[in-house]
């Protein structure tokens, strides 16, 4: 019996999805911080900003012990310094201010270029005294009024900063570190860790935009993109 073939069949209805070869001519400038004054981007790590927070509202609402040093090195006996170094020989009292990774929050990426950002930031208190616990009064009011002055924190009072989140007050967390240095014995202090999140927009900046930057999925676009600049 012979082999009959036929045809396959066209759908006259299909019609091929045309590929868009054109090139996007929108270049990125640069990233900036929304809300942020003067406009821009950070000009300073943000360890370094939270640290000028906190020394700056150290006391403000009334005296405490120890308070924060101005002339130093003569006044580091009884007062507090702020730094970013793991510990400082020659304070009694000090805050070390450093950060950690930053994360990005991919449930908050918006209009193609909006990501929320979120900042981990290590406060370590240390005081040298051979005392423990809630009867360490200086040791405690450092807490405290680090407390005090990130549980008071208003957005953009650190410009483009919207909010600061304690993660962990350190209340149960005094402990004994032994810190070495060449020639010198071993230094024993008492040490306890706040641990804060700061949260904060960045987004970027592109000119002479023909057609619009890729759109990230669940985001949404603007309508038009007439413009020879495009914010977002």
């Amino acid at each position: 019996m012979p082999i009959i073939t036929r045809p396959p069949q066209i759908n006259s209805n299909y019609v091929p999805t045309p590929i868009d070869t054109t090139t996007s001519s929108w270049t990125l400038t640069n990233w900036y911080v929304t809300n942020r004054s003067p406009f821009g981007d950070f000009t300073q790590p943000v360890e370094d900003m939270v640290r000028t927070y906190l020394k700056n509202n150290w006391g403000i609402t009334g005296p405490i012990s120890p308070v924060k040093s101005t002339n130093p090195p003569l006044d580091l006996k009884n007062k507090i310094k702020f730094s970013d170094v793991e510990y400082d020989y020659l304070s009694t009292y000090y805050i070390r201010v450093k950060e950690e990774d930053t994360a990005i929050d991919n449930e908050m990426i918006l209009n193609s270029g909006c990501f929320l950002m979120k900042t981990a930031i290590n406060i370590d208190l240390t005081a040298r005294r051979l005392t423990y616990g809630e009867h360490f009064s200086e040791m405690n009011n450092m807490r405290l009024e680090v407390i005090r002055i990130l549980g008071n924190y208003r957005p953009d009072d650190i410009s483009g900063i919207q909010m600061i989140e304690m993660e962990t007050p350190g209340e149960r967390d005094i402990e004994t570190r032994n810190f070495e240095r060449a020639g010198k014995l071993p230094k024993t202090i008492w040490y306890l860790r706040i641990k804060a999140v700061c949260h904060y927009i960045k987004a970027y900046e592109c000119i002479g935009i023909t057609n619009p930057p890729p759109t990230i999925a669940g985001a949404f676009a603007p309508d038009s993109f007439a413009a020879d600049s495009f914010d977002v």
